[in-house]
């Protein structure tokens, strides 16, 4: 009888460490996806600053070769 509960609480200290690992692991496959997230979300943020200060440029530019070609 005393085999079978130490088998037991083998089973148990396993299981319970098993579940923390498995805790763990998804804890920082959780923070690695919202770590991507925000990577990729602040990339597209500067691609759209970018492509806006492009666009601005642009347009000043042009503006600027008008009011050149009036005068």
């Amino acid at each position: 009888i005393p085999a079978a509960a130490g088998i037991v609480v083998e089973v148990v200290i396993l299981d319970v460490v098993i579940a923390v690992i498995v805790e763990i692991v998804v804890a920082v496959v959780i923070i690695g996806m919202v770590a991507a997230i925000v990577l990729i979300s602040i990339v597209a943020t500067l691609e759209i600053i970018g492509m806006v200060a492009v666009a601005v440029v642009a347009a000043v530019v042009v503006i600027a070769l008008v009011v050149v070609g009036k005068v």
